[in-house]
């Protein structure tokens, strides 16, 4: 299945949708979210994440790995970069977005894209559009799990800012405002 859910020229994209069977997103669960809990895990917004690769001199962007248990969710936030994410769902991932300036409040008036259960999706937006993710609840399932690819995190990953790196680019929609 192919869906397309468009709010102005690449605000937010579903670009594909594929069905997957129950056991094969079990299994990838399985192995990926024991990956999150790595050395390499930080915290986002209270979930662990995995910077598989990080940004460099040469070439800004990342590569992400989150896991998304069932019953959570994020505060509204944006990122300096435009985001391509392949979510793998077990469960139904709410997406909320406004397509607001980054300095209005995104609160008021956002848009609801809700990824079902047991599909592959793969999603991009734009640098700074405001979102956040919801998971269903489900006890049986390990919720859903996600790679995403980050154009441009706007500085390099040293020595320096090692850690809780994806969480400092990031604005949440309080601190925009306060």
């Amino acid at each position: 299945m192919n869906t397309s859910e468009k709010s102005s020229d690449f605000e937010f994209t579903i670009l594909a949708q594929f069905a997957a069977p129950s056991p094969l997103l079990d299994l990838v669960g399985l192995l990926f979210s024991r990956a999150s809990i790595r050395d390499n895990a930080e915290s986002f917004d209270g979930q662990l994440v995995s910077v598989l690769l990080a940004p460099t001199s040469y070439h800004r962007g990342s590569m992400h790995f989150m896991h998304f248990p069932p019953s959570v969710s994020q505060r509204m936030h944006r990122h300096p970069g435009s985001r391509y994410l392949i979510i793998f769902s077990a469960i139904d991932v709410r997406i909320d977005y406004n397509t607001c300036l980054p300095e209005s409040d995104p609160e008021a008036n956002f848009e609801t894209v809700i990824v079902p259960k047991n599909c592959i999706s793969v999603v991009r937006f734009r640098k700074d559009l405001w979102h956040r993710f919801s998971s269903s609840d489900c006890e049986s399932s390990f919720g859903a799990v996600a790679f995403s690819f980050h154009e441009d995190d706007g500085e390099e990953r040293t020595s320096e800012n090692p850690t809780n790196f994806l969480e400092r680019l990031t604005v949440f929609s309080g601190e925009a405002f306060s």
